[in-house]
This record gives structure tokens, C-alpha cells and sequence, in this order.
């Protein structure tokens, strides 16, 4: 209790001087407070903390303006460091979320994303082993999720962080090999699925992932995924993501996503299909995900981005309730503009995004309704270097 109160009001320090204004880190050239205020160099990689923060003015439509608010949509304190060449630790918490752990598989509530220690006996491998971040591949779902301005409804309804053992193999430099045994779901069953499903013995996710770089323009991030989900029941999860390097001036990237499970885990389409305040998940779902970004730098501290997303919901077989077929296209698009000052990881931005959800006649035999929704925002995206 004393270190997390600590480590609150650490982070309430470093809120207090910039508050005025689920992969891979944010890299900051900034020097840190620490370094600031001390007027020292830092000198060593066994503590690094840092506060990663995304903050805007939002306005939201549907069908005509809606509301509008003032909102820290981010805000996760890390620690982490390299201790000896072959032992490092990473912790990340959102701050703006509960810790209480209780209901949860390993005790560790959702506001934690990273907690475990990493073991490099090699260049070549390298494990972790604690709650972590599930391969599954794609350029959007490695991003760190300061930077995500729009996120797709698959990635978004996807549990990201769970517990166990990751396992990376760089077999050459530009070729990695990344394999893991994770909890399936950090709540219990009746918790995750809605009654009536019997807890699997062995409730883990399997996930194979290829990472790989191919003359320094083309990256691959693809992945193959099954997950044990309850007693008998279990789904699979494919993704390719694909990503083009344009030199100095930005990147494209293609992620495609297939999933297929015979309980709704993301529960898409249980949320408009099924009944009561948490129904029981259906049965027999399956979901596609197409998301193309463009990240263009069009001066050296301007650039532009644009987002679309095609993505849909189905049954691959037909229930009881339900007929096979597909049940909504969900269509996203946004655009924008970043301005970075020099030498620093912040980043101010303009954003419109829009959504559109478009149903099937299957749905609407269910008196479901087509609608939009849309917002712009501008803020900050700031990985404040605290240590």
C-alpha cells in the first residue's frame, strides 16, 4: 500500500505540471524532470518512469450535435528497467481506473496492463513472465494506446492484457518468432460470458506470432491464436498485418483480422442480440476486421493521417434464437493533422472521425436501426519522461 500511494502521488506531481496544457512505447527525446530539476544527467537504464497521456476537447454528433466535454481519455504511469544484461521488470497502470482486483483470474484488475519480469539469456531469446500484452499481430494492436485516436470495433472488444508466459525468438535480425500461453479472459466465466457456460479447466490462449522486416520497407506482424474459452467450447483468431515504409516521410499499414468463436467473446453482437443488463453470450459468432492508416509527414513538424475501417458480424452457424448470416457492416473512417515541436515526444492534433453502423436484414427482422456517429477533437498526445 505504501508503494501505490507513493507511486499515486508521483504521478499526481507529474499531472500537476503538464495537466493544464494496448505495444510498442511512444520513444521520447525529452529530458526528464528528474534531469530538469536536478540540473544532472541521468545515468542509469534500472529505473525509467514515465506517464503516458492523451488529452482533448471533444464534440460528438448523432444525428445533430450531441455534447460535448473536456476529457483525459489516457493517462498510464510506467515503470520499467533493464536491472542486468539478462533481467528486466515492466509495470504499467491506467490511472484512471479502479485497482481493485477483485473477480479477476490472477488478481490483477484490469487497470493493470504490464507486471512481470523479462529474462534475456541471449540476443536471440528473450521470455516475459507476468499480465502482458497478447500477440495477435497488426500494426494497430501493438500501438500504444496513447496514439490510437480511432480504434476499430474488433480490436476495441478484444481482451488485450492477461497473465502468463511470453516467449520471443529473433532467428536473424529482422526476423522474430514470438510465442505465448495467456489467460483467455482475466474474469471468471459467469463474469465473461453470462451464465450458463461451464469454466474450462485449462481457460489459456495460444498465440503465434511472426514478426518480420524485409528490406526495410515492407513489416509483417501476423499472427494465429486459439483460445480455450469454456468446458468444450474454444474460438480461433487470425490476423496479417502489413506495413509499408514510405523513408522519412511516413507509413501505410493493412491489418486484416478474422475471428471465430463458439462462445461471443467480444460480445459484439451479443450487445444488440442478446437480453438483460449483461446477457448471456451467444453462440457460434464470427468477425472481420479491415483497417487501412496512412501516416504522411508532409513538413518536418507537420503531418496528416487518415484511418478507414470496414468490419463485420456474423453467425457462422445458425442457434436457436438466431440464423446464420451476417447481422451489421460496421464502416469507420478519420483524418487529421499532428504538429510535434522539435525534439520532444508531444504532439498536438486535430481530429474528425465518423461511424456507421449499417444492419442486416436479419437484424432488422429484430427492429434493429441503422445509425452514425461522429466527433472532433483536439488535444495532446504527451509521453511525459518523469525518470
Amino acid at each position: 500500500m505504501k508503494l501505490l500511494s507513493t507511486l499515486s502521488v508521483f504521478s499526481l506531481c507529474c499531472m500537476a505540471q503538464f495537466g493544464h496544457a494496448q505495444n510498442s512505447d511512444t520513444q521520447s527525446t525529452d529530458k526528464t524532470l528528474y534531469e530538469e530539476f536536478a540540473q544532472v544527467k541521468k545515468r542509469t537504464d534500472k529505473l525509467q518512469i514515465n506517464l503516458h497521456t492523451h488529452a482533448s476537447a471533444n464534440a460528438y454528433f448523432q444525428n445533430g450535435f450531441q455534447s460535448s466535454n473536456f476529457s483525459i481519455r489516457e493517462m498510464r504511469l510506467e515503470l520499467k528497467g533493464k536491472l542486468n544484461p539478462w533481467l528486466s521488470y515492466r509495470y504499467r497502470q491506467r490511472v484512471n481506473k479502479s485497482l481493485d482486483g477483485t473477480g479477476y483470474v490472477d488478481h490483477l484488475s484490469n487497470a493493470i496492463d504490464f507486471a512481470g519480469i523479462g529474462l534475456h539469456p541471449s540476443d536471440k531469446f528473450s521470455a516475459f513472465i507476468g499480465k502482458q500484452c497478447v500477440f495477435y499481430g497488426g500494426f494497430e494492436f501493438e500501438k500504444n494506446p496513447i496514439d490510437l485516436y480511432e480504434v476499430s470495433e474488433m480490436a476495441d472488444h478484444t481482451t488485450c492484457y492477461t497473465t502468463g508466459i511470453g516467449l520471443t525468438y529473433n532467428f536473424t535480425p529482422q526476423q522474430q518468432l514470438q510465442f505465448q500461453v495467456l489467460h483467455s479472459h482475466n474474469k471468471f466465466t459467469d463474469d465473461t460470458y453470462g451464465v450458463g457456460y461451464e469454466p474450462s479447466k485449462v481457460p489459456f490462449v495460444y498465440t503465434l506470432n511472426w514478426n518480420g522486416t524485409f528490406s526495410d520497407i515492407y513489416q509483417t506482424r501476423w499472427s494465429a491464436s486459439y483460445m480455450s474459452q469454456t468446458k468444450g467450447k474454444g474460438g480461433i483468431y487470425l490476423s496479417m498485418g502489413n506495413q509499408f515504409l514510405l523513408g522519412k516521410k511516413g507509413s501505410i499499414y493493412l491489418d486484416l483480422m478474422y475471428a471465430r468463436e463458439q462462445v461471443d467473446n467480444k460480445r459484439i453482437l451479443t450487445s444488440f442480440l442478446g437480453s438483460g443488463a449483461f446477457p448471456t453470450s451467444i453462440e457460434n459468432t464470427s468477425y472481420f476486421s479491415s483497417v487501412l492508416e496512412l501516416n504522411y509527414r508532409f513538413a518536418p513538424q507537420w503531418s496528416a493521417f487518415f484511418k478507414g475501417m470496414y468490419e463485420t458480424a456474423s453467425l457462422y452457424k445458425s442457434t436457436a434464437d438466431f440464423e446464420k448470416g451476417k447481422y451489421r457492416d460496421f464502416y469507420g473512417y478519420s483524418a487529421g493533422i499532428e504538429y510535434s515541436p522539435s525534439q520532444t515526444s508531444l504532439r498536438f492534433f486535430l481530429l474528425y472521425g465518423a461511424r456507421k453502423y449499417r444492419y442486416t436484414s436479419h437484424a432488422k427482422q429484430l427492429n434493429l436501426t441503422d445509425y452514425n456517429t461522429s466527433r472532433i477533437s483536439l488535444g495532446f498526445v504527451y509521453t511525459i519522461p518523469c525518470f
